[in-house]
């Protein structure tokens, strides 16, 4: 099943407007298992780190208007950033 996305007058795609480059999307992941990390040790962040809210909130900053391969890879590759840095 497709799904047709909107485009605007000049032909580019509607969502390509607020796209980031796959290595700022690597990057978004890193910083947000550096804040998950920071949370983990910080006695009043620590809910935040055992809460899938972080990881929910990367997913949907970096893969909106994706086509559902790219915007699977673009998922794993962030989240695989995010546990490194966790770590």
């Amino acid at each position: 099943m497709s799904v047709e996305v909107g485009k605007d007058h000049a032909g580019k795609r509607a969502s390509g407007y607020f796209g980031f480059s796959d290595v700022a999307v690597i990057a978004a992941g890193a910083v947000s298992g550096a804040v998950g990390a920071y949370a983990y040790y910080s006695e009043p962040l620590r809910p935040l780190a055992h809460s899938f809210t972080l990881w929910i909130v990367l997913i949907v900053a970096v893969v909106p208007g994706m086509p559902r391969r790219r915007a699977v890879a673009r998922a794993g590759c962030a989240l695989i950033a995010a546990v490194l840095a966790f770590s």
